[in-house]
């Protein structure tokens, strides 16, 4: 949990920088769904699917009045709710997921009230699922499995002007994840942590895609 309220900071900053430097710039706030499709390479965990509903924020910035400029889109909230039946989230509770991209865009200027914007840079997504399992000395214990992933995303969204500094922007984010840092370990029912063990994990591809549906403010 406390690497999710990391990611919500550094989203929520990366997303109010659409207040601090001239140029054309935006932020947006809306509805975003997250799929997300893991792929294991060399065997070892079970293949799986998450569906993650949630808020998405995005921002840009064009610094002086240029076609080129920087971009942030985060997942900021999401509760997966759909995952497939025969993996390793089996008999677990899924927590919450987080997604954020940050990196480059460009724009292209359709008519007065459309723009297309096309971004690419890094990506980040954390995730985690537990379960219960008795302990001789603990009882009902929890078993706890955290991700932070990193990886490459591509943005690309449209732009539609409702009025002088209100805008439709609608989307979707492609990410694939391909280095993980994963925490597993066991919390007795009280809280309190008995076993705690942090790693890398190779192998893997996490292939996601957000599409996402905003209101935003230019300024």
């Amino acid at each position: 949990m406390k690497k999710a309220l990391i990611l919500l900071t550094l989203a929520s900053g990366l997303c109010s920088q659409a207040f601090a430097f001239e140029g054309n710039r935006g932020i947006a706030f809306g509805a975003g769904f997250g799929n997300f499709f893991e792929m294991y390479l060399q065997g070892g965990d079970a293949n799986s699917y998450l569906g993650t509903p949630g808020f998405n924020f995005s921002s840009y910035n064009f610094s002086g009045g240029g076609d080129t400029g920087f971009f942030a889109n985060a997942l900021a909230v999401g509760v997966p709710v759909f995952h497939s039946a025969t993996n390793n989230f089996e008999g677990s509770r899924l927590r919450l997921q987080t997604g954020l991209a940050v990196g480059i865009v460009n724009r292209r200027v359709i008519s007065d009230r459309l723009t297309a914007l096309h971004g690419a840079g890094l990506n980040f997504t954390y995730y985690g699922f537990d379960r219960r399992g008795a302990l001789p000395e603990h009882g009902a214990a929890l078993h706890y499995t955290t991700n932070l992933d990193f990886g490459i995303a591509t943005d690309i969204g449209v732009i539609y002007r409702i009025g002088d500094r209100l805008f439709l922007y609608w989307g979707g984010v492609i990410t694939t994840d391909f280095l993980r840092v994963r925490e597993t370990g066991i919390e007795t029912p009280e809280g309190r942590r008995i076993e705690s063990n942090t790693g890398l994990v190779r192998g893997f591809l996490m292939v996601g895609a957000r599409p996402y549906l905003s209101f935003g403010f230019s300024f």
